[in-house]
């Protein structure tokens, strides 16, 4: 059974990740973190029985609609209603077959891995939106970039992944 001090240690950056970017200030990100750890902490018994990546999907949704809400609360232009609950019911069912699961997690490895490679520019829009499925709207505003620069780099990300990946395979 994963403790609460194991999901803490192993999912604490990715959680300050997410709340980084979408609160301004370390200081605020932490308090999304604090809060989203306690919404965690009482699914524990829910949450301790899914695979890693069904639990790492529901902790991202929890962080960013936690983040979300307090920008919300501060005069922020983003709003979610989403319940703990609903987002570990919206979690992928686990009765993936193994074969289908392992290539499933090679692929995203192999993309995660291309996104790394990208310049940072394009590391960040393409990590926001194919990671963390941020709309333009929200990349622009978090980055301070346009909306159709968020478009362009974006664009430009997908091009050199495609690249990456169809270099990876032929080699």
């Amino acid at each position: 059974m994963t403790t609460p001090e194991k999901i803490y240690e192993e999912y604490y950056g990715l959680m300050m990740h997410i709340a980084l970017g979408v609160l301004e200030g370390h200081a605020l990100a932490e308090d999304a973190v604090s809060e989203s750890f306690i919404k965690i902490m009482k699914h524990n018994e829910k949450i301790a029985g899914l695979a890693r990546h069904q639990r790492k999907s529901y902790i991202v949704s929890i962080v960013r609609t936690t983040s979300l809400d307090m920008l919300r609360k501060r005069g922020g232009a983003f709003a979610s209603k989403e319940d703990p609950d609903k987002a570990l019911e919206s979690v992928a069912d686990s009765s993936i077959p193994v074969l289908d699961g392992l290539i499933a997690r090679e692929g995203c490895e192999s993309i995660v891995d291309a996104i790394k490679s990208l310049p940072g520019t394009l590391r960040d829009v393409a990590y926001l939106s194919l990671v963390y499925d941020q709309s333009h709207e929200e990349i622009s505003s978090m980055l301070g970039i346009s909306y159709d620069t968020s478009k362009t780099r974006l664009s430009r990300a997908k091009k050199l992944i495609r690249e990456k990946l169809t270099e990876d395979s032929n080699g």
